[in-house]
């Protein structure tokens, strides 16, 4: 499961400058995007290994899936309907009901009853 960020230079002038040096470092370019078919999560990978200790503290992370991980991170707002969610690779389909189902600790206090979030 992926998810989306992003990130306001004009807050941290140096944040910025330091991350914009580990996205634009050749080395970890080639390691987090080999060119394989089989390596679908390069992206995920870098930004938790090289980003997220960076802004976890002054972020807002929504995490329906691995809130126990993230500390920082807080219940999605709105109920998944489908294979729908932001950032989605594929096709948006409503209708579609095999997805994983959000962990009770993960889900907004007003909305325990969501199984999808």
């Amino acid at each position: 499961m992926g998810g989306m960020w992003g990130f306001k230079p004009k807050d941290d002038r140096n944040l910025a400058k330091k991350i914009f040096k580990l996205t634009i470092d050749p080395v970890l370019s080639r390691y987090y995007n080999p060119k394989t078919k089989n390596y679908k999560t390069g992206d995920q990978d870098f930004l938790s290994d090289y980003v997220y200790s960076l802004i976890a503290h002054r972020s807002i992370t929504h995490d329906s899936y691995r809130c126990i991980f993230h500390r920082y991170s807080t219940a999605w707002p709105t109920q998944r309907r489908g294979n729908c969610f932001v950032g989605s690779p594929w096709f948006c389909d409503e209708n579609l009901s095999n997805f994983y189902k959000c962990l009770v600790e993960c889900r907004q206090e007003q909305h325990l009853d969501w199984s999808f979030c």
